[in-house]
């Protein structure tokens, strides 16, 4: 996202949406009345006035036409989390809805939640993502399967918004899935969730580089886990347990990662089983200098040429949670 878009949006009252989260979350539940807007290249285009009915033959129309997103100006930002709770909670909790589509409901949710927080990081904002995570991880622990489904909805883009996003429901159904104690998995996802929030402080080209990174370039990049500490702390959060995760996600047992360049058992479990699933979004998405790997590959790339780099027991239990062969590779 270019720098002077995401200016535009910090002085605006805009709320983001996925269309698909438009059209199954909001279409026969009226968030509000607002005008939408599309970004076409570098320029928004109005599309709809507020008094224009919206249709489900109208939101067909913009999906045909390849909208993915839509930005909608309101006067406040503030009322549409505390609608959203509700709304999500009504939808989770629905038998008439398929487990498929509350993945889909939970994944679009989570993006446009997260996107906000990484731009505008605040402690509101930051309160409404905690109780956000709380809700999703009472229902994971419900629908133990559940991650399959996320499996197929993750779009392996190269923006930070939906790595973020793909990390934190792999790292909570893999806690889970392991056993931990749910409050804990809570408190721990909630900094999964956010590991990458220093990102917003690394210029976006150097970001989206479509090729290696000079040594003064890597440089910058190796400080966004020392950025996101100072992000959180700085709207509140003082949690350990989730700064240790934000500044601990590219250490590496045999002490060649950073910041700090920790070894071993100075490192937190937590945070080891954090880079398992960072590096495996980050194998199976799509690079500026790269294809994407498909998740087998992904695995056997994590355990044949990256010794010493990832703790083995953790990259064994998370090779057992995805089936080993890992489903759709």
């Amino acid at each position: 996202m270019k720098d002077w878009f995401r200016d535009f949006l910090e002085d605006s009252n805009f709320i983001v949406l996925d269309i698909e989260l438009l059209e199954d979350l909001f279409y026969e539940h009226p968030l509000f009345d607002a005008d939408f807007y599309v970004k076409k290249g570098k320029k928004f285009i109005f599309y709809r006035k507020r008094e224009i009915p919206l249709t489900r033959e109208r939101i067909k129309a913009w999906k045909d036409m390849g909208v993915k997103k839509v930005y909608l100006k309101v006067e406040s930002y503030d009322f549409y989390p505390r609608y959203l709770r509700d709304r999500l909670n009504e939808v989770l909790r629905d038998p008439s809805f398929r487990l498929e589509k509350k993945a889909k409901v939970l994944y679009f949710v989570s993006e446009s939640l997260l996107e906000r927080a990484f731009r505008r990081p605040s402690p509101r904002v930051t309160k409404e993502l905690q109780m956000f995570v709380k809700d999703t991880i009472s229902y994971l622990s419900e629908k133990p399967d559940l991650y399959r489904e996320f499996m197929k909805l993750m779009e392996h883009d190269f923006g930070t918004y939906l790595h973020s996003n793909n990390v934190f429901f792999l790292f909570a159904s893999f806690l889970l899935h392991l056993g931990e104690d749910k409050q804990e998995v809570e408190r721990s996802a909630f900094g999964a969730l956010l590991h990458d929030i220093g990102k917003e402080k690394i210029c976006r080209e150097i970001l989206t580089k479509p090729g290696p990174l000079e040594p003064w370039e890597w440089e910058e990049v190796r400080k966004h886990p020392l950025w996101g500490v100072r992000i959180l702390k700085d709207v509140g959060v003082e949690d350990e347990e989730v700064l240790a995760l934000i500044l601990e996600h590219h250490e590496c047992p045999d002490g060649s990662g950073y910041p700090r360049g920790l070894k071993g058992e100075e490192i937190k479990r937590t945070s080891h089983v954090l880079k398992v699933c960072d590096v495996f979004e980050a194998l199976c998405g799509i690079r500026p200098y790269r294809p994407p790997f498909p998740p087998s590959r992904a695995l056997e790339i994590m355990r044949l040429e990256m010794a010493g780099k990832l703790h083995e027991e953790v990259l064994s239990q998370f090779e057992e949670f995805l089936g080993r062969k890992a489903e759709g590779g």
